[in-house]
Parts: C-alpha cells; structure tokens; sequence
C-alpha cells in the first residue's frame, strides 16, 4: 500500500523473470526493460529467485528498491505527505518518532550512501534453495582450490 501510494518503483527489470508457486500463491510474470512496479509485481520483482543468482540477486533487487524508495521520500515534496503516508503504512510502521523527528530522518537519509558488504564466500544450491557460503577459511581465497600446508 506505501509503494502503491508512492507511485510505486521504477525499476529496470534486467531479464523475464517467470515462476509460480501455488503454495504460497505466488505468481512472478516480469518482461525485461525499464517500467513503474507495485503491487503484486513489485513484490514478485522483489522475491523472485529463481536464477543463477538466486538469493544474491535477490538481495541486490531488494538494495536498489529500498535506495530508490528512500531517494523518493527524501524529496521535498515528500515531506508534506508524510502524515498521510504514515497512516497508510498503518501497521507495518511501528514507531514512536514525532513527525518533526521523522522529518529529519528522511532528510539525513537523502544525504546518506547507502553501501552494503558480502563476506567472502560462494554460492551454494541445496534442496532448489540457495545460499551464500561464507569463506572460513581466510588464510587462503576462495576457490583457490589449494590445501593448507604444515
């Protein structure tokens, strides 16, 4: 409902990304190219993984609507939203900031980088999940193929 009443995110979906899953009632049907999402394909967009890259991509997707989402509420025209914006968030906004406090963080986060780390590590499928192994061993990089020597 807060990306609907944003104008939803314009996005640039990089491939088609098609899955369904009946038990969750998901349904992702996204064609390449640059286009304005909410709703059910902002969220589709937001949780498909189905891919070579598969939770990685994922989280990549999720970074960039989150940094375009809080580009859009540190404009301005924003600002004067906020109260109605904060009530259509209803419940999935819980916080005991004032409006005047909540003011100042949307214009500390319009002036805020957003960055974001990956441990070193791989990519790992089991059971048509994916995961991101993460390399314990930091004597040596990841992949090298090496054994430790005594």
């Amino acid at each position: 409902m807060l990306f609907r009443s944003l104008g939803g995110v314009e996005v640039d979906v990089p491939k088609r990304m098609y899955y369904v899953d009946n038990a969750q009632g998901l349904y992702i049907d996204l064609y390449p190219g640059p286009q304005v999402l909410r709703g059910k394909s902002l969220e589709g967009f937001l949780r498909f993984r189905h891919d070579e890259l598969g939770d990685l991509g994922r989280m990549q997707r999720q970074r960039l609507v989150m940094s375009k989402v809080f580009a859009k509420l540190a404009q301005p025209s924003m600002l004067s939203r906020l109260p109605e914006l904060l009530r259509i968030s209803g419940n999935d906004v819980l916080t005991d900031l004032s409006p005047i406090e909540m003011t100042q963080l949307l214009t500390a986060m319009a002036q805020t980088k957003l960055s974001t780390q990956r441990l070193p590590g791989r990519l790992y499928w089991q059971d048509n999940l994916s995961y991101w192994m993460p390399d314990t061993n930091t004597q040596h990089p990841t992949g090298s193929g090496e054994e430790p020597t005594n």
